[in-house]
């Protein structure tokens, strides 16, 4: 059975493996596939886990302690124990080096999964999700919303249109001027002969 070990995040977090005939642990790294420094109180081979039948078995040293969580308890190995996926081995102490054990599909499940979201975080940082709005773009689209209420309307779609003529210089026409020269000259005759009027009649 190939199996890989995770050393705990607070202990780094590596994963090594995969070990399709077993690995050894200890703190001599000419006969073990794990070395861990002595000074954590490891033994120079502190333990071993070997395939049996279709499972693994995990074999401490004479000198080594090797502790498996049970219940969330950490219970000391005397000898050896048949050991799974999922089991965690803490060496030396209580509060030692932990690893967890995990069999090849569940590695590799992990590892999809992992992937899995990297592609997401990576697809959600390119499309730029859009977060809460802002007080800002509501006050903008609010003057959008009555602006489109205004120009919608009658008097607001002309005034808008005599707006858009005036700034776009349409007015400048010949042909605007020289009907605005009639309807000015009309006014001042109009006011003209009544003036006139007015005045014979008082005559």
């Amino acid at each position: 059975m190939s199996f890989f070990l995770d050393l705990a995040p607070e202990f780094g977090g590596t994963r090594f493996g995969p070990f399709p005939q077993g690995a050894t642990l200890g703190s001599d790294p000419a006969r073990c596939h794990i070395t861990l420094p002595a000074e954590m109180g490891i033994q120079p081979v502190h333990a071993w886990i070997v395939p049996a039948g279709n499972g693994l078995t995990l074999q401490v040293g004479e000198v080594g302690t090797v502790y498996v969580l049970a219940a969330g308890r950490p219970a000391v190995v005397q000898g050896s124990r048949p050991i799974g996926p999922g089991d965690v081995l803490i060496l030396a102490s209580p509060s030692g080096v932990r690893f967890t054990l995990q069999s090849a599909a569940q590695a590799q499940q992990q590892q999809s999964q992992q992937t899995h979201q990297q592609t997401r975080q990576q697809t959600r940082q390119q499309t730029g999700r859009r977060g809460p709005p802002t007080a800002a773009a509501m006050a903008n689209e609010a003057k959008r919303q009555v602006g489109v209420a205004v120009m919608t309307s009658k008097s607001g779609s002309q005034a808008g249109h005599f707006l858009h003529r005036l700034q776009s210089g349409a007015f400048t026409n010949p042909r605007y001027v020289v009907a605005g020269i009639v309807v000015v000259g009309g006014i001042v005759f109009t006011g003209c002969s009544g003036l006139l009027a007015l005045v014979m009649s008082q005559l």
